[in-house]
């Protein structure tokens, strides 16, 4: 009869890896790498543009003697990519709360448990420090340039990740961008000898750099053949020798090799999770049996925890057909540097004296003859009365700055407008007008960077016993503010960017604040948001911490109000449901009050009076519906328990009394019959 079902061993051996060896991986990158020649040029130019690259070729000019032309980069494309990257730091950044956590899970800590896991990312990112703001700062300038912008993190604990150069990772083609229906993709490093010897540097090291997956027999070949790039004397058996010069002067021995080219591949196998192999970038001699530096089976459970990535657009839905801003306004920024320099060259003839020749006499050795404020020239030169006039160049280059308005998002027509106005709101007219279409680019961005970066950071830093000292820092932050273990490993969170699109622009941003400040004091209303980040707003994120004192957390003062309000009421003899959106515990406490004092009374005397039935009728029913809330609240577990120990003592008592009190109505009711 046929099997319907196999067992975990006969699944593992019928899912081999799809990459079998060092070989194919290495043939696989090239191929890839020719694909992508195309585009490592048109980045080249791109990043030869931004770093002040000349539009013309100075050889080509001398060449055709043209060496005095004016050949100057403006930095117009350096100044217009600066100008759009930096609006991303200060909106990601500048907020109270990098992230917003949302909690699926039916507690009323809701609000608190979400900013414990918030107020702790925040001390992550402080703790990174600046590689922090280096990477964020690297990701924006390849998203914004270029178009993709990718991040990696190295293993699968480490909640810091490292920005991928456009130029370092690889994808087949019509790679779509959703990371999700990835195959493989490849990502490019240099490796130093003294990173190489570190993963085989002492015997234990040894031990676990193969348990982690490395081949040390094909990294001490790898090392090898770095170092005999440049040190001939060292023979293929002489390791031992190599090997105490590593220990001996392990910087000089890396100064002296070639960098070992590496290339991480990181394949989906067919039960959908990510197997890694590493390998070097060229096989060599040393390397014949081409067996991979490092190969791991199922190291990831999908790309997003390999991959953070980030598109400037959508394009073709493909990830080569992504282009950043600095591609498409390279062309422009080219045109406009020409245009600079001809107009130079244009200005430099009209304020100069031009003249012609007027015969064939050589003017070798003639000079120019000044007596004060007379100046004499030699004779065979007639004065051009005509100069090159520069209206066309200037018109010119009104059209490209119009052009260039245009192209970037600056209404000219609005701004012509509202240029006339004297109002106190002019500025904040036009920062909203020009918010109107940079907020879907500012929009697309903080999704991204939320669901794709700070989201996988998050989960890293509450991964079940992970021992990477970011990790450990982040639970015990959480920990001493009260959240339990289970709440920090189990519960769900969505993580979403703490920024808003809408805030992208600052002037815009304070205007908002401060408009919403006056409503802040509205009911129902959350009036230290608005305060928070309105002082993040003026001081930056960093004082808001300093300027504010930290929330209080007593109980609800309207919850106990409310709840002694409704004592009196059940005193009385009206009873009372319990709604799933009360504060419980500030319930719980209020009514247990009057109950602890009519229990020790009644333990003290015997005797009850007769409106105090009403409320033990009506106020013990009422606690266990607030008590069978309280229980469903994970975070008011250690509350619900200290509670409910003391209503146990009232429930006692209460009963007692109630079967006392039926002992003596049916006492009353027999004794006339007696």
């Amino acid at each position: 009869m046929k099997k319907e079902t196999i067992t975990d061993e006969e699944l593992e051996e019928a899912d081999p890896l799809r990459i079998k060896d060092a070989s194919t991986a290495r043939t696989i990158y090239e191929e890839c790498y020719r694909n992508d020649e195309q585009r490592r040029k048109v980045r080249s130019r791109v990043r030869n543009q931004l770093d002040g690259g000349l539009p013309y070729d100075p050889g080509k000019l001398s060449e055709r003697g043209e060496g005095w032309r004016t050949n100057v980069n403006f930095r117009d494309a350096e100044s217009a990519r600066d100008r759009a990257v930096q609006p991303y730091w200060d909106m990601a950044n500048n907020v109270p709360n990098k992230i917003s956590c949302e909690i699926d899970e039916e507690t009323q800590e809701k609000e608190k448990l979400a900013k414990i896991f918030q107020d702790g990312f925040d001390k992550f990112l402080r703790d990174w420090g600046m590689d922090y703001i280096i990477q964020f700062r690297g990701l924006t300038n390849e998203y914004i340039t270029h178009g993709p912008g990718f991040c990696q993190w190295q293993d699968n604990e480490d909640p810091r990740w490292e920005v991928v150069s456009n130029n370092d990772i690889l994808f087949p083609k019509r790679t779509p961008l959703s990371s999700q229906k990835w195959v493989y993709c490849m990502v490019t490093q240099e490796m130093t000898v003294c990173d190489l010897f570190y993963k085989i540097s002492s015997e234990k090291q040894t031990k676990n750099s193969e348990y982690l997956g490395w081949n040390t027999n094909n990294v001490k070949k790898a090392i090898l053949s770095a170092y005999k790039s440049h040190n001939t004397h060292i023979k293929n058996d002489d390791w031992v020798k190599l090997q105490d010069e590593i220990r001996n002067n392990d910087l000089g021995v890396s100064e002296q090799s070639h960098r070992v080219e590496v290339v991480h591949l990181f394949v989906k196998e067919h039960n959908g999770k990510i197997s890694r192999f590493i390998f070097t970038e060229k096989g060599g001699s040393e390397n014949k049996d081409d067996e991979f530096l490092y190969e791991k089976k199922d190291e990831f459970e999908n790309f997003d925890q390999v991959v953070g990535t980030m598109y400037w657009e959508v394009g073709n839905n493909q990830i080569h057909g992504v282009k950043g801003f600095g591609i498409r306004n390279h062309g422009f920024s080219m045109l406009s540097n020409r245009m600079k320099s001809l107009l130079m060259d244009s200005t430099n003839m009209s304020l100069g004296m031009n003249f012609e020749r007027q015969d064939d006499s050589t003017l070798e050795g003639a000079v120019i003859e000044n007596f004060g404020a007379i100046n004499v020239f030699p004779k065979g030169l007639r004065q051009i009365t005509t100069y090159p006039s520069a209206k066309g160049a200037m018109d010119v280059m009104q059209f490209l700055a119009y052009n260039n308005s245009e192209n970037n998002y600056q209404y000219k027509q609005q701004r012509d407008q509202v240029a006339q106005s004297n109002t106190a709101k002019q500025a904040e007219i036009l920062a909203e007008m020009e918010a109107q279409v940079s907020q879907a680019n500012s929009s697309l961005f903080l999704s991204q960077l939320g669901e794709s970066i700070f989201k996988e950071s998050f989960r890293r830093l509450r991964i079940k016993g992970n021992d990477n000292e970011d990790a450990k820092k982040f639970k015990k932050r959480c920990m001493d503010q009260g959240m339990p273990e289970e709440i920090f490993h189990d519960i769900e969170v969505g993580v979403t960017s703490g920024a808003s699109s809408s805030m992208a622009n600052s002037v815009l941003r304070g205007a908002l604040y401060r408009e919403m400040l006056e409503m802040s004091t509205l009911p129902g209303m959350n009036q230290r948001y608005f305060l928070e980040n309105y002082v993040a707003n003026r001081l930056g994120a960093d004082a808001v911490s300093k300027a504010m004192l930290p929330p209080e957390t007593p109980y609800d003062i309207d919850a106990t109000n409310k709840a002694l309000m409704e004592n009196m009421h059940m005193a009385s003899g009206q009873p009372f449901n319990v709604d799933q959106r009360h504060d419980h515990e500030a319930h719980i406490t209020s009514h247990l009050q009057p109950m602890m004092m009519l229990s020790q009374q009644y333990q003290e005397t015997g005797q009850i009076q007769e409106n105090q039935v009403a409320m033990i009728q009506n106020i013990v029913p009422h606690l266990e519906q607030h008590f069978e809330f309280l229980k469903q609240d994970k975070m008011k577990e250690q509350a619900y328990q200290q509670l409910f120990r003391a209503y146990q003592g009232v429930a006692n008592t209460a009963t007692a009394i109630m079967a006392n009190l039926a002992k003596q109505a049916q006492a009353q009711q027999v004794q006339p019959q007696q």
